[in-house]
């Protein structure tokens, strides 16, 4: 009986033991559960961290290259080509080229599609105009050019072209620029009757027209003064 109530108790402590060992190893599985969720909580956490980051520095990048093209365009020649009603002669159409840029446009050249060609016959055609053949090796800014280039009515009957592409190549301070492609179309210049403004022109045709009525009124001052004169200073 001794020995069989002493082996009872040591295998009740066996069993105790266990016991408190199965609880504190659960207390650690627990505790490394929690610790691993923690750990990928956490490292979620960096992830995302990790991703914000990462497009902050995008955003960071794209604000830097909208900052550098805009500083780039500001900083280079514009030269627009098109075709306005002249301000000078009415009815006569003209091609402008100008630089509208901020700096100056070097080595300009024109690529016209199809080639110029006017209704009405001129001495120097448009299309044989040197800075057209040849370009222009300087345009400042705010330069603007005019050339003759058709009489509206006679292009308006005509079957030529009312439409033409151009791409205009240039140099600026960062070297060459991209070349720009424009359309004119000219027939946006019919049906609207513009208001024209008396220029240099119509103020040279008024002066003719005063000087010619200052003629004739001196002619006639100088008649009635003959008729005038008395009789016997005629006879002198």
């Amino acid at each position: 009986m001794g020995v069989d109530a002493g082996a009872l108790i040591i295998a009740a402590v066996a069993v105790v033991v266990a016991i408190i060992a199965a609880l504190y190893s659960r207390q650690q599985a627990h505790s490394a559960s929690d610790s691993a969720a923690s750990a990928v909580r956490s490292a979620d956490a960096a992830n995302e961290q990790v991703a914000a980051a990462r497009e902050q520095v995008t955003l960071g990048q794209r604000q830097l290259e909208l900052a550098e093209k805009i500083r780039k365009e500001q900083s280079e020649p514009y030269v627009v080509v098109d075709v306005e009603a002249s301000p000078i002669a009415r009815g006569f159409l003209v091609l402008v080229i100008e630089n509208i840029g901020t700096t100056v446009a070097r080595n300009v050249r024109f690529d016209i599609d199809p080639p110029l060609r006017s209704a009405r016959k001129f001495n120097l055609p448009v299309a044989e105009a040197k800075i057209l053949k040849d370009g222009i090796p300087m345009l400042p800014p705010k330069r603007r050019l005019e050339l003759l280039f058709d009489f509206g009515p006679d292009r308006f009957e005509s079957s030529l072209e009312m439409v033409y592409s151009v791409t205009v190549y240039a140099d600026g301070p960062h070297g060459h620029v991209e070349p720009m492609r424009q359309d004119i179309d000219i027939s946006v210049l019919y049906g609207w009757h513009p208001i024209w403004s008396k220029g240099v022109h119509e103020g040279v045709e008024a002066l003719r027209g005063v000087q010619k009525e200052l003629g004739k009124m001196q002619a006639d001052l100088r008649t009635l003064m003959q008729r005038l004169e008395p009789p016997h200073s005629q006879e002198e």
